[in-house]
Order: C-alpha cells, then structure tokens, then sequence
C-alpha cells in the first residue's frame, strides 16, 4: 500500500502544507508543498506556497499530487501530466467550483463532472480523496468513473488498468 498523508511543514522558518508519500516499506517516496494556497486562514497563517508539481516513481507508477486548492488551477493538474504521471492524488476539502451559486449546496454531479475533464483532459488516473468522504473517487485517463463514494463507506477501490491504449506513450 502507498499512502499520502497531508502534514504541515516546516523547513527552517518557512512552513508549507505538504503531501507526504510513503512508500509500503514505510520509507518516503516524495513530498509535494502546495502551490496554490486557499484565500483567508492558509495565507493568513504564513503557510508559504510550494513552487513546483514533481512526480515519483513508484512500483505501481508515477505519482503526483495536488491539494484541494490546487486543483481550480488548471496548470496543476496539467503539469503533474507533463511531468509524466500515471496517477493524480489529490485530498481535498471541497472545490467552490462544485457549489451552486444561487444557494451554495455543493452539486456532488458537478464535481464528478469536474475530476473527470482533470483526468481526461491530463490522461491521468485521478485518487481523489474528499474529507467529507462523499467524492471521493477514482477515475481512470478516459474519464471513466472506477470508484464513487455517495458518503456512506469509509473509502473506495478499484482496479486501474495503466496500459489502456488511451494515452499515446503508453
């Protein structure tokens, strides 16, 4: 199992909200520091942007990451697939995208729209991991919806196929 695990960071005086990827073996396979810091507390606490999008080679592929923010920003998730992923994690809050505008209820379809054109548009497998749980999902580089959580399990699986066709270098 690999597991990412958001943490706050601090490298000397500087602190940044940061992804950790451990790899089964309990060693770290990568960190990645959020680049795209939300509006009020995170930038009001001195939380400090990350500046770029790595990925990491891992016995079951490239992983990246984004976090929650992150992802209204269409070059993070862009990068992450130039930068040759396999895979996008990305644990996140909510995405105010995902929110109707005349009341503000979150449309659980409209972020489904959203995480699949991320994957399709970037041909990258998305793990998207809500902390609400309902959302969270898993979608293969064609959009195709593997795994949904409605909010009633404590996570989702499913098995993803990295040689598909799909993606032209594969």
């Amino acid at each position: 199992v690999h597991l990412m695990l958001g943490v706050i960071e601090r490298d000397g005086d500087a602190v940044h909200n940061t992804a950790v990827l451990f790899a089964p073996d309990g060693g770290v396979d990568g960190k990645y520091r959020k680049v795209h810091l939300a509006e009020g507390n995170e930038i009001n606490s001195g939380i400090l942007p990350g500046d770029d999008f790595p990925v990491f080679d891992t016995a079951i592929g490239r992983i990246g990451c984004n976090i929650c923010m992150d992802s209204s920003a269409a070059e993070s998730s862009r990068m992450i697939g130039l930068n040759g992923a396999d895979f996008l994690l990305l644990p996140i809050m909510g995405d105010h995208r995902a929110y109707h505008p005349e009341d503000h209820t979150w449309d659980p379809e409209r972020f489904r729209g959203i995480m699949q054109t991320r994957a399709l548009d970037n041909q990258l497998c998305m793990v998207v991991a809500v902390n609400r749980a309902e959302g969270s999902c898993i979608i293969d580089r064609t959009g195709h919806v593997l795994a949904w959580n409605d909010g009633d399990e404590p996570f989702v699986t499913a098995e993803v196929n990295l040689v598909d066709g799909f993606r032209p270098n594969s």
